[in-house]
């Protein structure tokens, strides 16, 4: 028995005196200097970084042709017909408000215009296209007895002849 605790000593020794050498060969040697100058770097860029991003917040709204990015975002949105915003605009560059407050101002003069322009629409006075009708078959014959028949009327003609000939038949 003597020479099996022997044979485990010896064998404990051995893992003991590896593991040793392995915790030695993965604990590389830094220099503390080093990283007391990257940590301060990293400290300066953070804080670097986060007074040009106040800046950047506090920094007043850019105006866009006269207009600020909340007025431009308002018309954008708005249900605004592209000819009345020169006007809306117009009218809050005159008075020195927002486009908001003009479009509150404005919106029973656009609610006419849009009415009219819906009204305008529907009757459509000039212009436009207008309903087609059929030629009777009578009509058709008697193009075709002239030459005034057209590729299209042809199938037409056809139908008419046939039709024709059927109230003969009658």
């Amino acid at each position: 028995m003597e020479e099996n605790e022997k044979e485990v000593l010896d064998s404990t020794n051995e893992t003991e005196e590896t593991v040793e050498t392995v915790e030695k060969e993965e604990t590389p040697q830094v220099d503390v200097g080093v990283l007391e100058k990257e940590i301060a770097t990293l400290k300066a860029q953070k804080e670097h970084w986060k007074q040009k991003a106040e800046k950047k917040a506090e920094a007043p709204v850019e105006k866009t042709d006269g207009l600020s990015q909340k007025d431009v975002i308002y018309l954008a949105k708005a249900d605004i017909h592209e000819d009345d915003a020169d006007d809306v605009v117009n009218y809050a560059q005159k008075m020195g408000v927002s486009v908001k407050e003009a479009h509150e101002h404005y919106k029973p003069i656009l609610a006419e215009r849009a009415e009219e322009r819906k009204t305008a629409q529907a009757t459509q006075t000039k212009g436009g296209t207008r309903g087609t009708t059929q030629p009777t078959p009578e009509a058709l014959l008697e193009k075709a007895r002239k030459g005034e028949v057209s590729e299209d009327d042809i199938d037409k003609l056809v139908e008419a002849k046939r039709i024709k000939e059927r109230e003969h038949l009658k």
